[in-house]
């Protein structure tokens, strides 16, 4: 659902005067495109965004504006991410940025990289996912893109939904109303998930640190006040990564207010996106389980932030019962 993309620095200069109407509009799209699902590798340790904002004046002048302001949109939600150099000298042209974005390919796979189409005619034996801009957006690669998935609620299924939306995130956010009872039960399923959230969260050689993240859940009665330090050390010991990796751990219980609004919707929120898990975040794999199906789903951003706001403690809709950093 989230994918990761090149763009080599070409796609940002002037092209022939013939093909510049096609160019100019694949650009733009696939800019949009990026901002709904998508992230931007800055290759060579981040040099490609410093060479990126130098070539302000050479965007033609009737998309300037557009590409500039989806640019800063995309850098401002963290939609923009290092990715280690693999040259042993920084490129120069568009040709040189190419070659690292395939070495970088070769490493960690794009979804797509994005080139000029003489670097593409430059060499041979390319991967599938080298893209001219004049030609991208009729390539399966930039259109099989989805904003949602069906996945069975195996371990194997929500690793490999999560990793893209966890492993470059700066904030996450998981909520879900059973995370604490479930787990103060000892419930094995949610504990499996913390599990894959903490290592899709902190994979080895994160390109950018994890500064928050946060477990929303609902308070309940059964859980009392004194034993929610019990609660604590599951989720502790179910993440270990996040406990050494991550800067601010925190966990909320809160108690809907009656009458109003009911806690009731599954999420996991992160700086760069968010996704809606309605049949929750427990695994179904134990012996003679039928892991059944969900349907998860990016989240529009105004969404995103109305969900943020539920759970903060001066908007929040909902009694805030505790509050424990971890």
């Amino acid at each position: 659902m989230l994918y990761e993309f090149s763009l080599t620095v070409g796609t940002l200069d002037s092209f022939s005067a013939a093909i510049e109407p096609i160019t100019n509009q694949a650009l733009v799209q696939i800019l949009y495109g990026i901002k709904q699902n998508g992230i931007i590798a800055s290759l060579y340790n981040g040099v490609w965004w410093d060479e990126i904002r130098k070539k302000k004046n050479a965007i033609p002048d009737r998309i300037r504006p557009i590409v500039l302001n989806l640019l800063s949109q995309l850098y401002d939600h963290g939609r923009i991410i290092q990715r280690p150099k693999e040259g042993f000298y920084c490129p120069k042209n568009d040709a040189e940025w190419f070659g690292e974005a395939l070495a970088s390919h070769d490493r960690v796979p794009f979804q797509c990289i994005i080139t000029r189409k003489n670097s593409i005619n430059a060499r041979s034996g390319l991967p599938t996912c080298a893209v001219s801009l004049e030609e991208v957006l009729l390539a399966p690669q930039w259109n099989d893109r989805r904003i949602s998935r069906r996945i069975s609620r195996t371990s194997v299924e929500f690793e490999n939904a999560l990793f893209p939306v966890l492993s470059t995130a700066r904030l996450i956010t998981i909520i879900d109303p059973h995370i604490a009872i479930r787990v103060f039960r000892g419930n094995r399923e949610f504990l499996k998930t913390l599990s894959i959230i903490d290592k899709c969260a902190i994979p080895d050689r994160r390109r950018c640190n994890l500064s928050v993240i946060e477990i929303h859940t609902k308070d309940h009665s059964e859980i009392p006040d004194d034993r929610y330090d019990e609660v604590i050390k599951s989720i502790k010991r179910a993440m270990p990564k996040c406990v050494g990796n991550a800067k601010d751990k925190r966990f909320f219980a809160w108690r809907e207010k009656r009458p109003g609004k009911l806690f009731h919707n599954r999420r996991i929120l992160t700086n760069q996106t968010a996704i809606s898990c309605p049949w929750g975040l427990d695994i179904h794999e134990d012996y003679g389980d039928v892991p059944g199906d969900d349907e998860w789903s990016i989240l529009d951003d105004n969404v995103r932030q109305s969900i943020w706001s539920d759970f903060q403690k001066n908007t929040s809709p909902y009694e805030l019962r505790q509050e424990i950093r971890w």
